[in-house]
């Protein structure tokens, strides 16, 4: 007799893998990711008796977008406000709104589809990541579609049972596990065993205290401005700025894998998201009064001239000075800390 073909139900969600567009499919006996492009398709086919482990891990993705999207929206309002209040047209202000509505609207989906994350399934001899499921409340519900296949297909555990996998779990990785391990009963939502990492390197890099030298120093090189104007010092300025982001980069390298404070981790990514937040405001407003006013002159005035543009200097001045004052509190913290770990004990005297 011909084998009656298998019927299929996609589940939620399509993630990107490796190139390849990544969807999930459920059928009466196994789960079946397939991932396509415009060449090819591959399958990979998982049979409910042989899943060991499915996990869900919360990450922090999706607080890095709702703060990055929401920071554009403000400094947008910040534009448009200062647009406004200096008797800017109708035309810049619905620019604006053009520009931020947008923003608003994936910032809105963005926390409507809930916390992002990333979720594994196991078997006895391969872990794979299941890039379909992104949202926590979807990979959720689809875990509860796979739960009673997979307890159906294995048969419940005990309470002594799910605590000695447990322990297994966190101790032994799934492509070591002796032959005794394999034919063990499967866990279901027990956490993966996390991947060995090298131990942090101790952080002895001046990186760091450079570049918050330079965050500091955009206050003076701001009042210099003020008296100083001209094309020479604009042109100082952008090379500060250029400066200012190299040093950023450099110190996100040097602080891979140490034992860096996260305070003085996330300096470096706040003062780099800020300077290209500003470029991009920067030159939008540059283009938009050049559409305004083609035949304008161009000037070679102070920033105190223009109510957009001090709006502007007085924020990125001001977060460069308290990002930089703050990296100096910090990395001094952190080295007498490691002064004082590294101070040897007292020696006793001994006195007959």
């Amino acid at each position: 007799m011909a084998e009656t073909p298998k019927t299929y139900e996609r589940l939620p969600g399509t993630g990107q893998g490796l190139g390849r567009r990544v969807q999930l499919w459920l059928a009466d006996d196994h789960l079946l990711q397939v991932a396509w492009d415009a060449q090819s398709e591959r399958y990979k086919r998982f049979r409910f008796e042989d899943i060991r482990v499915l996990s869900i891990h919360r990450t922090i993705e999706g607080k890095v977008v709702n703060g990055v999207v929401g920071f554009l929206i403000f400094a947008i309002g910040v534009l448009a406000t200062a647009v406004a209040t200096s008797g800017g047209t109708s035309g810049a202000l619905t620019f604006f709104g053009l520009l931020g509505g947008p923003l608003v609207i994936v910032l809105a989906v963005n926390i409507l589809l809930g916390p992002w994350c990333k979720c594994r399934l196991g078997t006895a001899v391969q872990t794979e990541e299941l890039v379909s499921l992104r949202r926590l409340r979807r990979a959720q519900k689809v875990f509860d579609r796979l739960r009673p296949r997979i307890v159906a297909a294995q048969g419940e555990l005990s309470a002594e049972e799910i605590y000695s996998q447990l322990q297994q779990a966190r101790t032994v990785s799934g492509a070591t596990a002796s032959a005794t391990d394999q034919n063990a009963p499967p866990l279901i939502d027990a956490p993966f065993a996390a991947p060995v990492k090298p131990p942090p390197r101790h952080y002895t890099s001046k990186i760091h205290f450079i570049f918050f030298c330079v965050l500091v120093a955009d206050l003076p090189l701001t009042i210099g401005d003020i008296f100083l104007h001209g094309t020479l010092w604009s042109t100082v300025g952008i090379l500060f700025l250029l400066v200012s982001i190299a040093l950023g980069i450099s110190a996100l390298l040097k602080q891979r894998n140490t034992d860096l404070p996260i305070v003085l981790r996330r300096i470096p990514w706040i003062s780099l998201i800020t300077d290209v937040v500003f470029i991009a405001a920067s030159i939008v407003y540059g283009v938009t009064e050049l559409i305004k006013n083609p035949d304008a002159p161009s000037t070679e005035g102070s920033f105190l001239d223009d109510p957009v543009t001090l709006v502007m200097t007085v924020i990125s001045t001001g977060l460069s000075t308290i990002l930089g004052a703050m990296g100096f509190i910090h990395l001094r913290r952190f080295k007498a800390a490691d002064a004082a770990a590294n101070v040897p004990p007292p020696v006793e005297s001994q006195t007959s």
